[in-house]
């Protein structure tokens, strides 16, 4: 019976340690890193767009690290206060305010509690200007001259950190926020990716610069397209011949001059000859017009946007980048058209024309 009770009692306990422990969630940690590839054309509408979202953040984790530091420190004053009296010296009024004061500053200074926000904007001259957010760069008189071509903005809040650079080396946007465990993380980079994703440039800009980053890649493949379509379209010599040849055995050689038409033909097929009209037709119209407008579309795309912001002298440029780029997407695809259009177009005219 003691045994059976001892067991009883021994589930009993268990059971209770078990519905007293608080229940435990999982969360799945995602990356709280990404790159985004240029170009990067920010205006002044992305820039003020920009300087809205990091105040809009920083100000909700503040407050939030500013309830944690008031929880903090009203739990030291309490324990140090308790301390006190059980020493039988009460703190007085004042003396609890000065420990209040003093225990915040110690938290103010310490790790856990810091705050601290950045901006360092880079400049084509070589210089770079620090500033609390980009309509203060923008403002700034010494900078209406310059080429603003790369920034770097940090935030510290307490243990989280966040960190958006964009670097004109590279040509990338980098987005950082560490720890990936910390409870804000994941609002405060989602908040700045949505941000990025809605200023990147267009997903057809992007293949460009891919695409045209190594100059040689389009210039080689337009070489070798246009060789091997040559190649199949250039006729060997004797080509014309043989065909005039099948057509005479079809009708029948029996008059003279069919007789001497076809040995005319078999000296032509024997020795390569090519008539004047043959020779004029070696290089198809189409083949020049496609290997034109190849060589036209590979240098306009070799000159892609890249990294521009509109501070100083980088509104107009990315004025100039947009236009550019609208010309682009309308004059490629008129000359990749061409190339495919241009022969049946000039053989549908000359009928309309012979008619």
């Amino acid at each position: 019976m003691f045994g059976a009770s001892g067991i009883k009692s021994s589930g009993s306990h268990d059971l209770r340690e078990t519905m007293e422990e608080p229940e435990q969630m999982a969360r799945i940690l995602y990356s709280t890193k990404e790159s985004f590839k240029s170009p990067w054309l920010l205006t002044s509408e992305a820039l003020d767009s920009l300087d809205l979202v990091v105040a809009t953040e920083w100000k909700r984790l503040v407050t939030a690290l500013d309830a944690k530091l008031e929880s903090e420190r009203e739990s030291q004053v309490a324990a140090r206060s308790s301390g006190r009296r059980e020493e039988g010296r009460p703190w007085t009024s004042d003396e609890e305010d000065a420990a209040r004061s003093q225990i915040e500053a110690e938290l103010v200074r310490s790790y856990e509690f810091r705050k601290k926000r950045s901006l360092r904007v880079g400049f084509k001259s070589g210089r770079s200007l620090d500033a609390e957010n980009f309509a203060e760069v923008r403002r700034n008189p010494h900078v209406q001259s310059d080429l603003a071509q790369e920034f770097d903005l940090k935030l510290s809040v307490g243990e989280l950190s966040a960190k958006i650079e964009l670097s004109r080396r590279v040509d990338t946007l980098d987005i950082s926020v560490e720890p990936n465990d910390h409870p804000e993380s994941d609002d405060l980079f989602l908040a700045l990716c949505d941000w990025a994703r809605k200023h990147r440039a267009p997903l057809w800009q992007r293949i460009w610069r891919a695409l045209f980053e190594a100059q040689t890649v389009p210039w080689t493949v337009l070489f070798f397209v246009c060789l091997i379509s040559l190649v199949a379209a250039v006729d060997s010599p004797g080509t014309e011949a043989k065909a005039e040849a099948r057509e005479l055995l079809a009708s029948g050689v029996e008059s003279d001059d069919q007789q001497r038409r076809a040995i005319s033909l078999l000296l032509a097929i024997a020795s390569g000859y090519r008539t004047d009209d043959a020779r004029a037709r070696t290089i198809p119209g189409w083949w020049i017009v496609m290997a034109v407008a190849g060589s036209a579309s590979c240098l306009i795309l070799s000159f892609p946007p890249r990294v521009h912001l509109a501070i100083g002298k980088g509104a107009s440029r990315i004025a100039f980048w947009q236009t550019w780029s609208r010309v682009v997407g309308v004059v490629i695809p008129t000359l990749i058209v061409s190339s495919f259009v241009w022969e049946p177009a000039v053989g549908l005219v000359k009928a309309l024309l012979d008619r």
